[in-house]
């Protein structure tokens, strides 16, 4: 990134979704970086989750969150470039729980599952996780949060 204005916004950009991360579930976050392509995070899953399908709303709803947070930790809002990532985060989250088999096999046969579709709760999701992201983004120590770390990930390209 030769642009010190993308550079810096692309550090901001991950130093949300870190701060936010932490501030959701302490000590998650492995590791941050700009790189070439843009940025990174590295965040560990939720203890003993492996697939997306093992999560229960609550952790839906955090990371998504954490997905959102970069994109609305940059002054203005994010680009399309820093978006796509963040949006496929969102949708392999979301689908984890609501593609299972048996949801699948009911959706063909009755054209709806039996109990709650979380097909139907995605959008739902979406708004508590983003209600969650603008609260902490409304307390001035996580924004001065972000600005640290985003300085210092602009400096140091890795952390």
């Amino acid at each position: 990134m030769d642009d010190p204005d993308t550079r810096f916004n692309t550090a901001r950009h991950e130093a949300g979704h870190a701060v936010i991360s932490e501030l959701l579930r302490p000590n998650s976050v492995q590791g941050l970086g700009l790189d070439a392509s843009g940025g990174y995070t590295l965040a560990s899953p939720p203890t003993g989750k492996t697939s997306t399908r093992q999560l229960n709303p609550d952790e839906i709803r955090n990371l998504v969150a954490v997905s959102y947070a970069g994109g609305m930790s940059e002054p203005g809002g994010t680009t399309a470039k820093h978006v796509g990532p963040d949006q496929a985060r969102r949708a392999d989250i979301l689908s984890g729980s609501a593609t299972t088999p048996l949801s699948n096999f009911a959706r063909i046969l009755t054209g709806h599952t039996f109990g709650q579709d979380q097909f139907l709760q995605a959008n739902e999701q979406q708004a508590e996780a983003k209600a969650r992201v603008n609260a902490l983004l409304a307390d001035p120590k996580n924004r001065n949060m972000i600005d640290s770390l985003a300085t210092m990930l602009n400096v140091k390209g890795t952390m």
